[in-house]
């Protein structure tokens, strides 16, 4: 920061002294060549529009005036503007400058200014611009200089500091300043007064000090090469809270020396109010206050790696009365007094937080307690006592909370604590003392904020050194309502200590239980007017077990009846131990783990079906859905053993790329009504009875390998026809199966011959006209997609004899016929044949991935524009205009995943095409070969 200093001061001087020393004719000249000297000395864009320089008004003192300063960053920080002033003044007295050896500045100062600090998250500042010193010798001692400054001034100024290594945003908004000052050598003074109309600062995403007007007056002292630094005697007025303090820091190798005290004179209540961040107390404005705070404290001592400073904090509140504009009740009798102390040293172990007071009434409604901790960082002490019985309607009359449309319920709690932590954790609970009592009645919450309203006829807690015993819970959550009883345990070293786990045990019972109320994203669904779900975070910290009874539960679209079992939760994870249910009009039991420790939401389980019915399985468990939509068709029931592990995405669907399982399915006695693949080979091989066929027995086995499902061989009995399947469907629901018949002769009537030729061809011709017995193996392959499969029907053989043995012999008997010119003029046209098919394959496929990209570019485009409305729209309202672009950008985000999937599936339709196209060709090449 002191060679910035150096080097604007510098700068500013050389440029006076050379245009004094040389005629005004060539002043565009050196101007020229002064901006490129010194651009070639800095880290960024330096750049003025107009400099004006006067020795006649006021000889012999030089007035130099520079508009539309500018300087401007590059590398990471280009496009980012350091300093833009609108115009800067230096009057200086030029005989000195010539004949002394000090300087004496007049005045010197800046009007209108725009000055934009930022840090990056490794610490690097755009300040920070100016070369290193190419000579390599810094032995030599910088030269002294005096300066003086008879007066300065900074005039409506705007500053943002933004530091992302620190997580800090600080704005400043009409920065005003004046005052005087002395440079010698390394030390610098400075008497200044300074005011802003707005001050706001936000630290780790909280908004501690929020428009606030300040003014602060004081006497700076820099020293020893910018090591010490040294606030005198400050006056600070932060909105009503007037502080005075001194204030000392030195650096020293490592170390830092510190010497703050601040205290206030005594303030009004509103005064104090103003420090709290906004993130907890509501707009002051129109307060009516009444009472006094007083806020004292020191910071001294050696702060470095192994040693803190000391540091004493004395709040006290007397008599405090608040009441809000338009409400009938206030606050009243607001006395609090706390102390915060600490020695010094290396040990923060010796912290001492005491609260002995701290009283109020809000609508007559009395609260009292006290609180005193120390030892937080090894074994916390705790001596704490709470008294409150509160009318929770009076409330909203005398605190205003914007969210909140109906509060109401009669709150009364009396309990203390007292004792080191370790006595609960050693279950020395005779050395801890716990008692007394929480006891909430006919509470009633609606608000904004929260989607459904929440009543609670009675919470009762019953406070002993063991755990927290919750006596009863009856409340309703929108649909939902809960029935708890239970023991919480180490609720005080959970509270007091980091990484402490809280451990309970409950039992929940409810009548209804509505799942979704708790999933839904209810952002999202304001926006599309669709329901949507997201993941359910489970918290770190927690050991839990739940012993749940539902009479009925709503999940999604599925009704749960008769829900039993237990849930422990413990280390982001959720673990289902033999939860018993009855839906889908069967019986079904769940157990294993939802796993929320990672970034991605999975599950793996083990789930077993019994007697549930085909169709409303296949409509609400997605994963029938999606592999066996045409279970929606059978009529009847199934039994189903499956483990599975799979991922969830952000509405808690699974993903199935990542699904593996493996189980058994089971049924019996089910009628298969209008199955499209079976109606098929049924119009096929006329056979009526295959229209609306009915399946004895299946029992079939199957796994599924990161979304591929394999169905191992079974068999089967569909009416008469024996028959056996196996085969495959992949993740983009493509099917492969074969499907071996042995179907009676007499099912085909007297035109068995006739049927069959339809199906395979000439039967003479492959030798099985007069072989046909009275049962015809068939088999049929099926592939393509798994909503309008390709049938492919063949004879398998008869009484055991296969296909190949016949067709090999009737190729051995013909071979011979075959002419060598006839085969080549066959293999030309079937070439010319199958490069017709790819062409034409080739151009649809283009059509289709052309009218994809043109709909997913108009969906970015409409998304866009529909950001940049919403933004647009705040303007002016900074706060509105942050929450506008976090839903501008969830809004883009969504349109722009939206169109990539169309594309995806577009190209990947188009490579399908040419693929399918592509083994057409083949085959009717292989045919001819």
């Amino acid at each position: 920061m002191k060679k910035v200093i150096i080097f604007l001061l510098s700068f500013v001087i050389i440029l006076t002294i050379t245009l004094i020393s040389i005629p005004y004719l060539f002043k565009d000249d050196i101007e020229k060549f002064i901006k490129e000297e010194v651009n070639n000395s800095v880290n960024a864009i330096i750049d003025y529009k107009d400099l004006n320089l006067s020795l006649i008004s006021d000889f012999p003192n030089l007035h130099v005036k520079i508009s539309d300063f500018t300087i401007d960053g590059i590398d990471e920080f280009e496009n980012t503007r350091l300093i833009g002033i609108d115009r800067f003044t230096l009057s200086l007295d030029v005989k000195k400058l010539f004949l002394d050896e000090n300087l004496e500045i007049k005045k010197i100062g800046i009007d209108g200014a725009d000055i934009n600090i930022k840090v990056l998250k490794n610490g690097k500042a755009n300040y920070d611009i100016v070369k290193p010193d190419s000579d390599s010798d810094n032995s030599q001692k910088e030269e002294d200089f005096n300066v003086k400054i008879e007066k300065y001034f900074i005039n409506k100024t705007n500053i943002t500091y933004d530091d992302k290594s620190l997580n800090l945003l600080m704005k400043i908004k009409n920065l005003h300043q004046d005052g005087t000052g002395m440079f010698s050598g390394d030390n610098y003074k400075l008497d200044m007064q300074t005011s802003t109309d707005t001050l706001d600062v936000i630290f780790d995403d909280i908004h501690y000090i929020s428009n606030a007007k300040t003014s602060i007056d004081n006497q700076l002292l820099i020293e020893n090469d910018y090591s010490k630094y040294t606030v005198k005697d400050a006056k600070i007025n932060l909105n009503n809270l007037e502080l005075q303090s001194n204030l000392m820091f030195e650096l020293k190798d490592n170390d830092i020396l510190m010497d703050i005290d601040f205290v206030t004179q005594p303030n009004s209540l509103p005064g104090l109010l103003s420090l709290i961040p906004k993130a907890y107390m509501p707009d002051l404005k129109g307060l009516k206050t009444s009472g006094t705070a007083f806020l004292k404290g020191d910071i001294k001592g050696v702060f470095n790696e192994k040693n803190y400073p000391s540091y004493h904090i004395n709040l006290s509140i007397n008599n405090g009365h608040i009441q809000y504009p338009d409400l009938p009740e206030s606050i009243e009798n607001v006395n609090v007094i706390t102390k915060i102390e600490f020695p010094g040293g290396d040990n923060l172990d010796v912290t001492e937080i005491n609260i002995p007071k701290i009283n109020f009434e809000i609508a007559g409604s009395k609260t009292s307690g006290k609180l005193f901790v120390k030892n937080l960082m090894t074994d916390p002490f705790i001596d704490t006592y709470f008294y409150s019985s509160t009318d929770l309607s009076n409330i909203k009359k005398a605190v205003s909370i914007p969210s909140v449309n109906s509060l109401s319920g009669i709150l009364k709690a009396d309990f203390s604590l007292k004792g080191k932590t370790s006595a609960i954790e050693n279950q020395k609970f005779d050395e801890f003392q716990a008692k007394g009592f929480f006891d909430l009645k006919d509470f009633i919450l609606k608000s904004d904020s929260i989607p459904n309203p929440v009543y609670i006829d009675r919470a009762e807690i019953k406070i002993t050194p063991q755990a927290l015993n919750l006596q009863s819970f009856d409340s309703k959550i929108g649909e939902s309502d809960f029935h708890i009883k239970g023991y919480i345990n180490n609720y005080i070293s959970y509270f007091l200590k980091k990484d402490k786990i809280l451990k309970a045990d409950f039992n929940l019972h409810s009548n209804y239980l509505n799942i979704n109320q708790f999933l839904t994203n209810e952002e999202t669904q304001t926006k599309t007017d669709t329901t949507q779900f997201s993941v359910i975070k489970i918290p770190q910290n927690l050991d839990i077990v739940f012993i749940a009874n539902a009479n009925k539960v709503r999940y999604k679209d599925m009704d749960l009846n008769n829900v039993k079992g237990s849930i422990k939760i413990k280390d982001e994870k959720a673990s289902m131990e033999s939860i018993l249910m009855q839906t889908l009009n069967g019986n079904v039991k769940l157990k294993g783990i939802y796993d929320t420790s990672s970034e991605i939401a999975k599950t793996s389980m083990n789930m077993s079906l019994e007697k549930v019915s085909f169709a409303e399985s296949a409509q609400k468990i997605s994963i029938f859905n999606n592999y066996l939509p045409a279970m929606k068709k059978i009529n009847g029931i199934f039994f189903s053993d499956m483990d599975l592990t799979v991922q969830l995405d952000e509405e808690m669907n699974p993903v199935f790329s990542t699904l593996d399982a493996k189980g058994l399915f089971k049924t019996s006695g089910i009628y298969l009504n209008g199955i499209e693949v079976i109606k098929k080979i049924g119009n096929m091989l006329k056979i009526n009875e295959l229209s609306n066929p009915k399946i004895d027995k299946v029992a079939a086995q199957f796994e599924i390998n990161k979304g591929k499902l394999d169905i191992k061989p079974f068999d089967f009995r569909i009416n008469q026809i024996q028959s056996d399947l196996k085969g495959s469907i992949s993740l983009d629901k493509k099917v492969n199966f074969i499907l071996n018949m042995e179907i009676p002769r007499k099912m085909l009537g007297s035109r068995a011959n006739q049927i069959l030729e339809g199906l395979v061809g000439s039967l003479d011709k492959l030798g099985l006209k007069e072989n046909l017995g009275d049962i015809i193996k068939m088999k049929f392959n099926i592939t393509g997609d798994i909503n309008q499969p390709k049938i492919t029907p063949l004879i398998a053989g008869t009484e055991g004899k296969s296909v190949q043995d016949i067709v090999t012999q009737a190729v051995e008997d013909k071979v011979e016929e075959v002419v060598e010119d006839t085969k080549a003029k066959v293999k030309a046209e079937a070439q010319q044949q199958a490069d017709k098919l790819m062409k034409k394959a080739q151009e649809q496929a283009n059509q289709i991935v052309a009218k994809a990209k043109k709909l997913a570019n108009k969906i970015r485009e409409e998304a866009d524009i529909q950001a940049d409305e919403i933004i647009k729209k705040t303007e002016g309202n900074p706060f509105k205009k942050l929450a506008a672009e976090t839903m501008a950008k969830k809004i883009k985000e969504e349109a722009y995943k939206k169109a990539d999937k169309i594309e995806t599936e577009a190209q990947n339709k188009a490579n399908q095409i040419l693929k399918q196209q592509k083994e057409k060709a083949n085959q009717l090449i292989n045919n001819i070969k």
